[in-house]
């Protein structure tokens, strides 16, 4: 293995590298198998959507060893022997299920009427988030890749009527980033930048609601900060946008039930730190973000994305659009 003057992993000498016919002709295929898979799912009834996420979420947990195995892992480095290793085995099925399925009915939500989302789901604490939004100055919701992290969405905006926007790490393919884009512009949110802070921050001044995913590892820059008992880099975004707008952080989920069915919970809003230097504030605004994540995780674990290597630390490797 040698490395590219870009910092990048490059084939190793005297292997040949894939021609650009073969590259192209991957993309044009990956596009057009989403575009054919985002129109089927948004035209089957949600209950054979959540069937087919499900038979496919244990597929990938059968041949994704690699990852499994890193799943395995991280449960275990997390909660010791608090599980039998076949309650840690369905939980990780579970998990795998849970994320594709997740996925597939966004496409299926994005058709959707109000009336419709509202059966599939008791709401707690809806108070804690109308009060946040109420004091004028925005606030943040955050949530994690945990349950369906897009029905959360879709509830504050169909059903709460508050103006949402998220930000959204793209997938690695445009064409499927467009199709999942224009699946939440069709809930009616809005989709900002992960890079450009200042319309972040003009959102939240005008009162209006940012959802945020901190839960997944930060590639540059963050924090090395606790989460679930391990040191994991964190990102400090949410943190800094508070301070530096006012706006409460809420947490909030929306756990799927066994019966097809889901429970969406807004937590009260965290308390922003006192008597702080503005880069000690962030560190422990950070961790609480961090913690109330970590809390909802460790109540139901089957609900969140163990696949994902959250605790890896090393070089930001930048990634190939297409």
């Amino acid at each position: 293995m040698v490395v590219d003057s870009d910092g990048r992993a490059s084939p190793a000498e005297g292997k040949p590298r894939k021609a650009p016919f073969y590259r192209h002709l991957k993309r044009h295929a990956t596009r057009w198998s989403a575009r054919l898979a985002a129109f089927l799912w948004s035209r089957l009834p949600l209950p054979v959507v959540q069937a087919l996420g499900a038979c496919l979420g244990r597929l990938i947990y059968r041949v994704a060893r690699s990852r499994r195995r890193r799943a395995l892992a991280n449960l275990e480095a997390c909660f010791g022997d608090r599980f039998t290793p076949a309650e840690r085995r369905r939980i990780l099925v579970f998990s795998a299920q849970n994320m594709v399925t997740s996925c597939l009915e966004l496409f299926a939500l994005a058709r959707m009427k109000p009336e419709q989302i509202l059966r599939l789901t008791d709401i707690e604490g809806r108070e804690h988030l109308d009060a946040a939004v109420e004091r004028g100055k925005g606030a943040m919701v955050i949530t994690a890749h945990y349950g369906n992290w897009e029905l959360l969405g879709a509830i504050i905006v169909t059903l709460f009527g508050h103006d949402l926007a998220v930000l959204a790490r793209d997938s690695t393919d445009r064409e499927t980033a467009r199709l999942v884009n224009a699946a939440r512009n069709a809930l009616g949110m809005q989709v900002l930048s992960r890079d450009d802070l200042s319309e972040m921050i003009a959102w939240l001044r005008q009162g209006k609601v940012l959802g945020v995913l901190p839960d997944q590892r930060q590639p540059k820059g963050g924090l090395i900060l606790d989460f679930m008992g391990r040191p994991a880099t964190t990102s400090t975004g949410p943190a800094i946008l508070a301070l530096r707008t006012g706006a409460a952080i809420v947490p909030g989920f929306t756990r799927r039930l066994p019966n097809g069915r889901f429970h969406t919970v807004f937590c009260p809003p965290l308390e922003p730190p006192q008597g702080m230097a503005r880069s000690q504030a962030t560190g422990a605004y950070s961790q609480s973000v961090n913690d109330a994540v970590g809390r909802a995780i460790s109540d139901h674990p089957e609900q969140w994305l163990w696949l994902h290597d959250r605790w890896r630390t090393g070089p930001y490797r930048p990634r190939d659009n297409g």
